[in-house]
């Protein structure tokens, strides 16, 4: 249907040309069936160059997708948070509960598809999660206080533009340090 409605509106837009060049005495035999056959081909190649950029970005998508999900879920950071929720299974089921909810909204959130911007909002409130599983692991070590302005929630930033940030706290802030940090 894409392919038909470009390859038509060419035709539509030689016709139209080729209207004007005759409207205006620049050619007194319009050539009619040429000017379409050329619009036609010139939409059809248009039409063609853009289904083929677009393929050639689907596997591109693919791949940067699984990178930031490898990327984000660290092997140890999955291995310590299961450790974790099977350490509060039998003392707080509640909680292994949550941690385990936690674990796999990040799960859900690296693999769905967030296009190019997501709000401020949801960018702290996955990070939120992910403080909240690293919390257990690090009890009074790690201090989360959160200061946002509720009129900046809206705002529109790239996907996972936060998270990193937040990695990198509890990997080089709270990690090493024996009294914890404040994040």
């Amino acid at each position: 249907g894409q392919w038909a409605a470009g390859v038509g509106l060419g035709m539509l837009a030689g016709l139209y040309g080729c209207g004007l060049m005759a409207f205006m005495g620049v050619a007194p035999d319009a050539p009619w069936l040429a000017s379409a056959a050329t619009g036609a081909l010139f939409a059809a190649a248009m039409v063609a160059a853009l289904v083929a950029r677009a393929a050639g970005r689907a596997p591109a998508s693919a791949n940067a997708r699984l990178a930031e999900l490898q990327a984000r879920i660290r092997p140890h950071f999955l291995f310590n948070t299961l450790n974790s929720a099977i350490a509060l299974v039998r003392a707080e089921p509640a909680r292994a509960e949550a941690v385990l909810e936690d674990l796999a909204e990040l799960f859900r959130s690296a693999l769905q598809d967030r296009g190019d911007a997501v709000s401020l909002g949801q960018e702290v409130a996955l990070a939120q999660r992910y403080l909240e599983i690293e919390q257990v692991r690090f009890g009074d070590r790690l201090r989360v206080q959160w200061v946002i302005d509720d009129a900046a929630n809206a705002a529109m930033v790239p996907p996972l533009v936060l998270q990193p940030l937040v990695e990198n706290a509890v990997l080089h802030g709270v990690e090493p340090s024996v009294a914890g940090a404040d994040i």
